[in-house]
């Protein structure tokens, strides 16, 4: 789902990976929709300490564990996803750099669930937005879009014939259609 009518829709679920439910017919797109999640890599990173901080917190009060052996063979597998499997390396250095990143992030999640359970902090409590964390998430255009890296102006555009909504109304602080 990429675009969607916020009076038709709305976003439900967890902090990380929640999802549209749209009320009506869905529809599809007949030309390609460019998505940039992140203004540049500064913008990516600032997002990824979000994001990895909630993904910590709520799978910590889910009662999920983190070992060395886990960030490793987690970030390994990250960047072999990203950057073989999903061909990456044919979008050269950006590909690069978007594979990297995306290992970072699954890194650093692993890493931050392993600091909250040595840290002896509480289990089962509710995850709290992370700091400088957007008004939850109202600006993200798709689930996951954090863990989807695109960065605008360094040739990593993301072209989808996703289903649309039933408007062409943009999220708040992106540009409208045409």
């Amino acid at each position: 789902m990429r675009l969607f009518d916020r009076a038709r829709g709305g976003w439900q679920g967890d902090l990380v990976h929640e999802s549209v439910t749209v009320r009506g017919p869905l529809g599809r797109l007949r030309g390609e929709l460019e998505h940039h999640p992140y203004i540049d890599i500064s913008d990516h990173l600032r997002k990824i300490d979000s994001y990895t901080t909630l993904w910590a917190r709520q799978a910590h009060a889910a009662g999920r564990r983190s070992n060395i052996v886990d960030m490793f063979a987690g970030a390994s597998w990250a960047f072999f996803r990203n950057y073989l499997l999903k061909r990456g390396f044919l979008l050269g250095s950006a590909g690069f750099i978007v594979s990297v990143l995306n290992t970072h992030y699954t890194f650093a999640k692993l890493a931050k669930l392993r600091e909250l359970d040595r840290s002896g902090a509480r289990r089962h409590e509710p995850p709290r937005p992370a700091r400088g964390h957007r008004r939850h998430l109202a600006r993200r255009t798709e689930p996951g879009a954090a863990h989807r890296p695109g960065m605008a102006g360094r040739g990593m555009e993301r072209r989808s014939r996703a289903a649309p909504a039933a408007s062409s109304r943009s999220a708040p602080g992106r540009p409208g259609p045409g």
